[in-house]
């Protein structure tokens, strides 16, 4: 399959939509499943879910996890901060994946900032912070996110790299190939993981 990864720009609209649409599809799947929530249980179903009221303790209609406004508005926010970047892979010219990121430094605010207690005392200094990346479910497992993974990598500036991921996910087997590390568990099975670049 012949995949294009391009840098996209936060004012390229329709981009936008289709980034958020590919966030929703693959953050509603497998291992994720964050399609729908219940607003009283707080319980999480993937989008597959053909219910419209909580099949858990039915008693609420249940909302979209992440409806495309929020995707957008939390993009736009991320792409306002230092150094960010955001590159998508593109497959017959339509975005099938993306990954975006941008600089942070690690210090006792982004404990807090990031959901993990003590994450300054493992690690300290600037780093790129690897935010969001997605690869639409029927393109995964072909070698893609890892291709999208590397290009990003590769057109920021920093050696030390920073995210966060579910234990054991497509994304921490691609960064645990790469030679990085789980740094912390955190909370929900997450674990923020490290990857130093001047070691490639």
């Amino acid at each position: 399959m012949d995949v294009e990864i391009v840098k996209i720009i936060p004012s390229q609209k329709g981009a936008l939509e289709d980034i958020a649409s590919v966030y929703q599809k693959t953050f509603g799947s497998d291992p994720w499943n964050e399609g729908y929530r219940c607003p009283v249980c707080e319980k999480v179903f993937p989008l597959s879910c053909k219910e419209k009221e909580c099949p858990s303790c039915a008693k609420a209609i249940l909302e979209e996890y992440w409806p495309i406004e929020k995707i957008i508005s939390d993009f736009l926010t991320e792409m306002a901060k230092p150094k960010s970047l955001c590159l998508a892979a593109l497959a017959n010219g339509e975005i099938i994946g993306f990954a975006w990121g941008y600089e942070i430094i690690v210090d006792p605010s982004i404990d807090l900032r990031l959901e993990a207690p003590g994450l300054h005392q493992l690690a300290s200094g600037v780093y790129f912070y690897l935010d969001e990346a997605a690869i639409l479910p029927p393109f995964q497992n072909k070698g893609i996110g890892k291709k999208l993974i590397q290009r990003i990598f590769m057109e920021q500036n920093q050696s030390n790299i920073l995210l966060r991921t579910l234990n054991g996910s497509r994304m921490f087997q691609i960064i645990q190939k790469m030679d990085g590390k789980p740094a912390l568990l955190i909370s929900r099975d997450r674990v923020i993981m490290t990857l130093d670049l001047s070691l490639y």
